[in-house]
């Protein structure tokens, strides 16, 4: 409320002074938070997460697995700087235990998935100013372990902030966000998780390379993710160990427009690189980190 009855150029500070403060709140975590390995039995559904976490491999607790997520976007009303946009998401994950080359040459595919999740969701965009975009958004749907009865009911929420500065032809990208997940499932006690999350977003022409007549563009970011509380990440496996931070690093090329295939809608294409002590991955990158 406070932020309407400032003048512009003060908006402009607020705007700043609030992102920077968003931007030191994981910094002075990380000389004290450190992921401890615990691995123990137990029935802790969090496979269930993996509707949160995008395409990619992924290695920790002595497990390696692979995770499809396919997210089909509908746009139902475009943002502008008079409109809050809002966007259908509609994110399909499938999850792949022990990934074993041998596995997958002498095995029938379609018997190693052994995760199904489907969360629908919305997600607003809404232009504060010419430069800041927040982006509040809900999930809820459902989930199972193939060829078991363990099912799970599956949400998330957040807020996300992204506030542009652009330096000629680079336009750098500050990302705030506040992120909620949880899981309530029919075996066992529900749990929930939050976390903070701030990085950069790069943008630079790629001189006069194009792609179906659009310029390419250069699209890295790096990205600290700060659980308020430790995640006990199990996908997949019955052993858990704990995480309290990931760093993402990510080199994309994509266009300024989207380009559409059926329902899917790419603004780049690339890979990020995930590392923490006891989780490795790796990450197919196809949008914006907010997006």
């Amino acid at each position: 409320m406070i932020f309407c009855f400032l003048q512009p150029r003060k908006q402009q500070t607020f705007i700043w002074f609030v992102s920077m403060l968003m931007l030191s709140l994981p910094a002075n975590q990380i000389a004290f938070a450190q992921s401890s390995a615990s691995p123990k039995q137990g029935n802790i559904y969090h496979w269930a997460y993996a509707a949160a976490f995008g395409t990619g491999a992924y290695r920790g607790g002595g497990v390696d697995t692979l995770i499809f997520r396919i997210s089909p976007k509908l746009k139902l009303r475009p943002n502008d700087k008079h409109n809050v946009g809002l966007k259908l998401k509609l994110p399909i994950t499938l999850g792949l235990e022990s990934i074993q080359v041998d596995d997958i040459l002498s095995e029938d595919i379609n018997d190693q998935f052994k995760t199904f999740s489907f969360v629908p969701g919305v997600q607003l965009e809404w232009p504060v100013t010419s430069r800041w975009l927040l982006k509040p958004y809900g999930h809820f749907g459902w989930g199972t372990k193939l060829a078991s009865e363990a099912t799970a009911w599956i949400y998330f929420a957040g807020l996300n902030s992204q506030v542009a500065f652009h330096f000629g032809n680079l336009t750098i990208n500050l990302l705030n966000g506040l992120q909620w997940f949880g899981h309530n499932p029919n075996q066992g006690a529900a749990d929930r998780f939050s976390r903070i999350v701030t990085g950069l977003e790069g943008d630079y022409p790629l001189g006069g390379l194009t792609f179906k007549g659009h310029p390419l563009n250069i699209r890295p970011h790096i990205v600290h993710y700060w659980y308020v509380n430790d995640l006990d990440f199990q996908i997949l496996s019955q052993d858990t160990f704990e995480i309290n931070q990931e760093l993402e690093l990510a080199i994309a090329v994509g266009t300024k427009e989207p380009f559409t295939l059926w329902l899917f809608d790419f603004d780049r294409i690339g890979i990020g690189f995930i590392a923490v002590n006891d989780l490795q991955g790796i990450r197919l990158i196809m949008s914006s980190v907010f997006d």
